[in-house]
C-alpha cells in the first residue's frame, strides 16, 4: 500500500466508501503510528512519503547512520592488556595478546588508545598504532599513532590519542600494532576503546 495525496473536497461532493478508504484509511495505514508494532520502535523515511519501521535495539547499542538507513550499532568496545609486550620489529606487528576489538559499525568510528611505552635504547623511537580489518582494511601507520622518542634507555612514557576512522559499514576488527626505529620497545597497560559514530 502506498501513500496517496489527500483529495481536495468540493462543496456538495458525494463521499463514498471508496474515496474514504483511499484518502483516509489507506493513508493512515502507511503512517508511523501504523508501522510501529512494539514499544520502542522508530520510524524513518525510505523515500518521499514512504515510512519504514526500525525495531528497538538492545541495551547499550547506539543509533548510527548506515549506508541508506539508520541502524543499531554496539556501544563502545574496550580491550585492555596489562602485560608488558615487546617487539624489535621496524614494521608494524600485532603484539601477541595485545588489545583487539571486534565491533559492528556504520561508516564512522572513534578509536582511543593509551599505553605506557619505553625502549631499551637511548634516542630510540617506538610507535603504537591500530590496524583495521574485516569489512575495512586500514594498515597501522605512524600518521595515526602514539610515539615516544626516548632520551634515556628504558625511560617510560604514558601516552594516549584518539582518531576518527572512515569505514565500510559492517563488522570491523581493530587491533593494536607496534613498531620501533631500533632497539626493543616495551608496551604496557595498553587499552583500546572503539565506538561507532
Amino acid at each position: 500500500m502506498a501513500w496517496t495525496a489527500p483529495k481536495t473536497w468540493s462543496a456538495g461532493e458525494l463521499v463514498t466508501a471508496a474515496l474514504l478508504n483511499t484518502h483516509v484509511r489507506d493513508n493512515l495505514l502507511v503512517t508511523g503510528v501504523a508501522k510501529v508494532t512494539t514499544a520502542g520502535d522508530l520510524t524513518y523515511a525510505t523515500a518521499a512519503n514512504v515510512v519504514a519501521r526500525l525495531a528497538l535495539g538492545t541495551r547499550g547499542q547506539t543509533l548510527v547512520s548506515g549506508a541508506s538507513a539508520p541502524e543499531w550499532s554496539s556501544g563502545p568496545s574496550v580491550s585492555i592488556d596489562d602485560t608488558g609486550r615487546t617487539t624489535a620489529s621496524t614494521s608494524y606487528v600485532a603484539l601477541t595478546g595485545a588489545p583487539s576489538v571486534t565491533i559492528t559499525t556504520g561508516t564512522k568510528a572513534i578509536m582511543w588508545i593509551t599505553a605506557r611505552m619505553s625502549n631499551n635504547g637511548g634516542s630510540n623511537r617506538s610507535w603504537l598504532s591500530c590496524a583495521v580489518s574485516s569489512a575495512t582494511t586500514i594498515a597501522a601507520s605512524d600518521a595515526v599513532s602514539v610515539e615516544i622518542d626516548n632520551t634515556n634507555a628504558g625511560e617510560e612514557t604514558r601516552l594516549g590519542m584518539a582518531h576518527i576512522y572512515t569505514l565500510t559499514a559492517g563488522s570491523n576488527v581493530f587491533t593494536l600494532n607496534a613498531r620501533v626505529a631500533a632497539g626493543t620497545g616495551t608496551f604496557e597497560n595498553q587499552s583500546l576503546i572503539v565506538g561507532a559514530l
